[in-house]
């Protein structure tokens, strides 16, 4: 994740597996919530030969908040020019490969959360129709777009306890500590 109006570089690393050589032209996808700035120094068309790997660079900036899909496609180029005495072929399978990666970008500041739970109960004989209002008041030195708010309406007393079961098993990563608190879920 990224705070929005931060300034950071994507790394993109393209590797050949074929065993022969090359020449390829790789390319970031368009995308409204993120701002590119131009690098003096940087190529995007390059050879690759036989089991070697390459690493492209953008420099971009944050500018919106959400899920930012980043999609970098590599596609193999038919020329005639010569990578290291060999010219380079074009595969015919394959030819071309897309990534595509979310990143989160995130407000700066303080994240201040605020709930409000209430249980309502219908008694049998009753009509089926209960209200309550909530009144939603945000800070007054919010940062612009930054603000949201859930609702979640649930059937059965049960409910939270028994939310978010398709993320109990999970890859395990880090240390212990990082593993056994994935084996509970969150109540």
């Amino acid at each position: 994740s990224v705070v929005r109006g931060e300034t950071f570089i994507l790394k993109a690393s393209v590797f050949n597996y074929l065993k022969q050589c090359i020449k390829i032209k790789v390319t970031l996808g368009p995308t409204e919530e993120l701002e590119q700035t131009p690098c003096t120094d940087c190529t995007y068309k390059r050879c690759l030969c036989a089991d070697e790997s390459n690493t492209f660079y953008w420099n971009l900036k944050a500018t919106k908040l959400g899920e930012v899909n980043i999609t970098v496609q590599t596609k193999a180029v038919n020329t005639k020019k010569l990578c290291q005495n060999e010219i380079p072929t074009v595969p015919k399978q394959g030819a071309t490969d897309t990534i595509v990666k979310p990143l989160l970008v995130q407000p700066g500041g303080v994240l201040v959360e605020k709930s409000h739970s209430s249980l309502l109960c219908i008694q049998e004989g009753e009509d089926n129709t209960k209200t309550e209002e909530v009144s939603l008041q945000f800070p007054k030195n919010i940062l612009k777009d930054s603000e949201r708010a859930y609702v979640t309406v649930l059937g059965d007393i049960m409910g939270t306890a028994l939310q978010n079961l398709d993320r109990l098993l999970a890859m395990p990563f880090g240390c212990g500590e990082q593993n056994m608190v994935l084996f509970a879920p969150n109540i």
